[in-house]
C-alpha cells in the first residue's frame, strides 16, 4: 500500500496540545466537559449490558426466578438510574462544550485577522500568502473541520477510549488473542483511512485552493456595486460567467476524482469489516458449543466485543479525522508562523548578508525610539526594491534626501515607480538593497508602529470603513476619537457643507451595505475625507499619493495649493503623474522606469531642458490664464 508523503510541520499531538492550550486559556470549562463525557459516554453502553447478564443468570435457574424477583427489580431500577445520570451528563456536557468550542474557534479566527493586519504589506501581495490565508480560513472559519472539528473530535475521543478500555478489561478474561486480532484488523482499517485522508488533501483539496480563491473573486465581483456599472454597460456578464464556469468545471473534476477514490477505499474497508465481524461471531459460537460458555457470559462477551469493536473503530475513525483536521490546523499555524516583518525574508532572497548589521542593532538595544524633536530628515541611499517572487526591480539605486519642512514633488508617468517609492518611505515595503535613513539611523531599527505615526498618508484609492464618519477620520476607537476635532478637520478639507446635511453629523455610519440608515460618499467626498484624516493625524510628515487623480488638472492644482496651506510647516511629499504640485515644492524628483532620471528645483529642471521641461511644457496649458481642461 503506497503511503502519501506527509509534509505537515506539526504533529497531530502537537496541534491537539496547541488547541487544548487555547481552551485552557479561554474556556477551561471545555476541558471539564471532556472529563464528564469520558465517563458518561464511555460507560453508558455497559449499563444494560451488565444488567442483562445478571438477569439472564437468574433466568438460567428457574427455581430461583420467583425468589429473586426483587433482585431483578433492583437490577432494573439501578440500571435505569445510572442510565438517566449518564444521559443527562452527556447532554449537559455536550451542549456546554459545543458553545465553548465555537467561542474558542472564533478566538483563533481573530488571531488570523490580527495576523493579516500586522503582516508586512508587501507579503499580502504575494499569491502564496493569499493561498495560505485561504487554507487558514478552511481551518479556522469552517464550523465542521479544522480547529472546531479537532476540538469536537477530542470530545468524542475521550468517551471512545474509556469504552474501549472497559471492554478490553472484560474481554481479556475471555481471550487476549481475540483482543489483539481485533486491534490489528481495526488498525488496518485505520491505515486505509489515514492514507485516504492524506491523499485527499495532497491530490485534491490543496490543488483546488487557487480555484476556490478565483471562485471567491468572481462571486464577490458579481455582487459588488463598484463593478456593477461596468458589468452592465459593457455587458460583461457572459465573459464573467464563462470564467466562473471554467472554475466550477475544474472544481467538479476534482470532486469527481475524489469520489471515485473514496469508492475504491470503501470497498477495501468493508472487506476488513466483514472479516472482523465474521471472525468475532465464529469465535463466540464455538465457545458456547465446545467450551461450555453460559448464555449469560455469551451475552456479556458479545456485547463487550461489539462495544470494543465499535469503540476501537470510532477511535481510529476519530484519529483519522484528527489527522485530517490537524493538516488544516497546520495550514492555520503556518500562516501565523509567517514573519512579523518581511524585510529579512525579502533581503535574503537577494542573498545579502545582514548578520553583522542585525548584531549591531541588537547591541544597540533594538528597537530604537524615534526622535521626538519634530525635525525629521529622510535619506535614501542606493535603495532598490523588487516585488516578492519577481526577478525585476521596481526601483533601482534611488538616492535622495528629504529635509525637515521641505516639499518634495515626485512626478512621472504611470508605472514609473512613484507609489513604490512612497510605500518604501511609509515602510510598507522594505528595501531589498540599500538603506533608508531617518536622522542618520536606518529606519529598520525603529519600532514599526512608532514609525507609522510619523507619516499621515493620503492614497489614491480611498477606503471607507464601516464606522461612523468621525472614526473614519480619526482611524481610532470610539473612546480615542475626538469628535469635535474630526468635524473641524472635515470642514477644513471641504466637507463642512456635507456634514451639515447629515442628520447625525460626524456620528453618521458609512456604508449602506451594513447599515440601512448609513450614507455613501462620492469619489470626491472620499478624497476630501482622506485629506481630513491626514489633518487629524497631525503627523510631522504628510504624503499625498495622487489622491486627486480623478480631478481635472486645474482643480488638482487648486487642491494641492489649499492643502499645502493647511499643513503649514510640515514636511510633505506630493506624488502625481501631472505637474500641478511642482511649482511650490522645494525639490522635484522625476521617476522613469524605476529610476530617478532628474532631480532638482523647478527652475533648475526647466533650465536643464530635459524630460521634466518637456512634460511641463506639454501640461502648462492647463495652468495658464485659469484655463480648465478635463485631463492632462
Amino acid at each position: 500500500m503506497k503511503r502519501v508523503k506527509n509534509s505537515c510541520r506539526y504533529t497531530t499531538f502537537e496541534n491537539m496540545g496547541y488547541l487544548m492550550g487555547g481552551a485552557l486559556k479561554w474556556r477551561p470549562v471545555y476541558l471539564l466537559c471532556l472529563a464528564v463525557l469520558a465517563v458518561t459516554e464511555g460507560l453508558g453502553g455497559f449499563v444494560w449490558l451488565v444488567a442483562g447478564r445478571n438477569m439472564i443468570r437468574i433466568f438460567e435457574n428457574p427455581e430461583l426466578y420467583t425468589a429473586d424477583m426483587r433482585s431483578i427489580v433492583r437490577i432494573v431500577l439501578t440500571a435505569a438510574c445510572f442510565q438517566v445520570i449518564f444521559l443527562l451528563g452527556t447532554a449537559v456536557a455536550t451542549t456546554t462544550a459545543s458553545g465553548r468550542i465555537t467561542d474558542i474557534r472564533c478566538r483563533y479566527v481573530l488571531m488570523t485577522n490580527y495576523k493579516m493586519m500586522t503582516m508586512p504589506y508587501d507579503m499580502l501581495e504575494k499569491p502564496s500568502i493569499q493561498d495560505a490565508k485561504r487554507k487558514s480560513d478552511q481551518a479556522a472559519v469552517d464550523m465542521i473541520n479544522g480547529v472546531e472539528g479537532m476540538l469536537r473530535q477530542c470530545a468524542h475521543l475521550s468517551g471512545r477510549l474509556v469504552t474501549m478500555a472497559a471492554a478490553a478489561v472484560i474481554l481479556l478474561r475471555l481471550s487476549p488473542a481475540l483482543v489483539i486480532l481485533m486491534c490489528l484488523l481495526s488498525c488496518v482499517r485505520g491505515v486505509i483511512g489515514e492514507n485516504e485522508s492524506a491523499w485527499e488533501k495532497e491530490k485534491v483539496f490543496d490543488p483546488m485552493i487557487p480555484d476556490w480563491r478565483r471562485r471567491h473573486y468572481y462571486l464577490r465581483t458579481t455582487g459588488n456595486t463598484e463593478y456593477a456599472k461596468d458589468i452592465r454597460i459593457f455587458q460583461m456578464k457572459e465573459a464573467i460567467l464563462q470564467k466562473l464556469d471554467a472554475v466550477y468545471g475544474r472544481i467538479e473534476a476534482g470532486f469527481t476524482r475524489l469520489h471515485n477514490h473514496r469508492r475504491n477505499t470503501m470497498l477495501k474497508v468493508e472487506s476488513v469489516v466483514f472479516a472482523q465481524e465474521a471472525g468475532m461471531y465464529v469465535w463466540l459460537v464455538c465457545s458456547v458449543l465446545f467450551r461450555g460458555m453460559s448464555v449469560a457470559d455469551f451475552t456479556l462477551y458479545t456485547g463487550s466485543i461489539h462495544a470494543f469493536t465499535q469503540a476501537l473503530e470510532g477511535v481510529l475513525e476519530i484519529i483519522g479525522h484528527l489527522r485530517a483536521d490537524s493538516r488544516l490546523v497546520n495550514d492555520y499555524r503556518n500562516l501565523l508562523d509567517e514573519p512579523e516583518h518581511g524585510g529579512e525574508a525579502v533581503r535574503s532572497s537577494f542573498k545579502k548578508d545582514y548578520a553583522k548589521y542585525a548584531a549591531g542593532c541588537q547591541n544597540s538595544g533594538m528597537p530604537v525610539p524615534r526622535p521626538e524633536d519634530g525635525k525629521y530628515e529622510f535619506r535614501f541611499e542606493n535603495v532598490s526594491f523588487s516585488y516578492p517572487e519577481s526577478g525585476e526591480y521596481a526601483l533601482k539605486n534611488i538616492n535622495l534626501t528629504l529635509r525637515a519642512g521641505e516639499r518634495l514633488a515626485v512626478v512621472g508617468r504611470n508605472g514609473a515607480g512613484k507609489s513604490t517609492f512612497i510605500k518604501l518611505l511609509c515602510r510598507l515595503y522594505e528595501p531589498v538593497e540599500g538603506v533608508i535613513y531617518l536622522n542618520g539611523t536606518d529606519i529598520a531599527v525603529y519600532d514599526r508602529e512608532d514609525y507609522f505615526r510619523l507619516i499621515a498618508p493620503v492614497f489614491q484609492n480611498v477606503e471607507c470603513f464601516a464606522f461612523p464618519l468621525a472614526e473614519n477620520v480619526s482611524m481610532c476607537t470610539p473612546e480615542e476619537t475626538d469628535r469635535d476635532k474630526a468635524a473641524e478637520c472635515l470642514a477644513k478639507a471641504g466637507l463642512g457643507g456635507k456634514l451639515e446635511e447629515l442628520p447625525q453629523g460626524v456620528d453618521t455610519q458609512l456604508l449602506r451595505f451594513l447599515y440601512p440608515d448609513g450614507t455613501e460618499l462620492s469619489g470626491g467626498e472620499k478624497q476630501k475625507m482622506a485629506l481630513a484624516r491626514a489633518l487629524y493625524q497631525d503627523a510631522p510628515v504628510v504624503v499625498l499619493d495622487e489622491p486627486t487623480a480623478a480631478l481635472d488638472a486645474l482643480a488638482e492644482y487648486q487642491t494641492y495649493l489649499d492643502f499645502d496651506r493647511l499643513i503649514g510647516g510640515k514636511t510633505a511629499v506630493y506624488i502625481s503623474h501631472r505637474l500641478s504640485s511642482t511649482r511650490f515644492c522645494h525639490r522635484i524628483a522625476l521617476f522613469e522606469n524605476g529610476r530617478i532620471v532628474e532631480y532638482g528645483t523647478h527652475e533648475q529642471l526647466l533650465q536643464a531642458g530635459g524630460a521634466y521641461a518637456r512634460m511641463f511644457e506639454v501640461q502648462a496649458q492647463y495652468y495658464r490664464d485659469g484655463e480648465v481642461a478635463a485631463h492632462a
